[in-house]
């Protein structure tokens, strides 16, 4: 018997397999399906006039488990959160908490100034400030 993780689509907190199949393609999994050993952590992405900001949620880990990269304007955050060590002779009633190794990549909705990222973690939430480019940054011209 497979696990399979139901993400709530409407107001009844249901979900049909097209969804989670619709789902898998969008994430570029051959298969189409997500199964409870996958890890993809929330993040939420906002943009002001002067910088973009990324909250990743990633409780659990250490900040030396988590690495952050920008190329190209895409923003890569990886890491891997590992199993408890001290499973040994236990038996599970139930087991929800995910483990595993995970990779977040996002193109910036703006050119980002990469020299001047600043990152911070916290209570399990990783904070990316993006400071956007001069060149991104919105410019008046004066009409002669």
């Amino acid at each position: 018997m497979a696990l399979v993780k139901l993400a709530p689509r409407n107001g009844f907190g249901l979900t049909s397999d097209f969804d989670r199949l619709l789902d898998g393609i969008w994430e570029g999994r051959r298969d189409g399906l997500r199964t409870v050993s996958d890890w993809n952590p929330p993040m939420d992405v906002t943009e002001t006039e002067d910088e973009v900001s990324v909250l990743v949620d990633l409780p659990g880990l250490n900040k030396e488990d988590i690495k952050v990269s920008v190329e190209n304007n895409v923003l890569s955050i990886v890491g891997e959160k590992s199993k408890a060590d001290d499973t040994e002779g236990k038996r599970y009633h139930r087991a929800e908490r995910v483990t595993g190794s995970f990779k977040r990549t996002l193109r910036l909705p703006a050119v980002v100034d990469a020299s001047k990222i600043a990152a911070a973690y916290k209570d399990g939430v990783l904070a990316l400030t993006l400071p956007k480019s001069e060149v991104a940054k919105p410019r008046p011209i004066a009409i002669q």
